[in-house]
């Protein structure tokens, strides 16, 4: 998406306002990071809820944290996917 959207692009998401390439590159930004957050704490042997309470999106929180998924709703998501995902090889 990122390499076909121009600075006048207009991005419809699936939840939330229309738009920009400069939003979704800050939203990309924010994903990849709390994917390495995530993966440091499973591979660190971290339980989800250890992790959760330490407020790993505190930072993003006043922007990404208030949509339809709560910051907390979202981590046990991506901390499940990624822990399983681990498990498996």
């Amino acid at each position: 998406m990122l390499a076909i959207a121009g600075t006048d692009t207009k991005i419809i998401p699936g939840h939330g306002p229309v738009s920009n390439r400069a939003e979704l590159v800050a939203y990309r930004n924010m994903l990849v990071l709390v994917r390495k957050r995530v993966t440091a704490a499973v591979a660190s042997g971290l339980s989800m809820e250890e992790f959760i309470a330490s407020k790993p999106t505190a930072d993003f929180d006043a922007t990404w944290g208030k949509g339809f998924l709560s910051p907390e709703k979202f981590l046990q998501i991506v901390y499940t996917d990624l822990n399983s995902k681990r498990n498996k090889f």
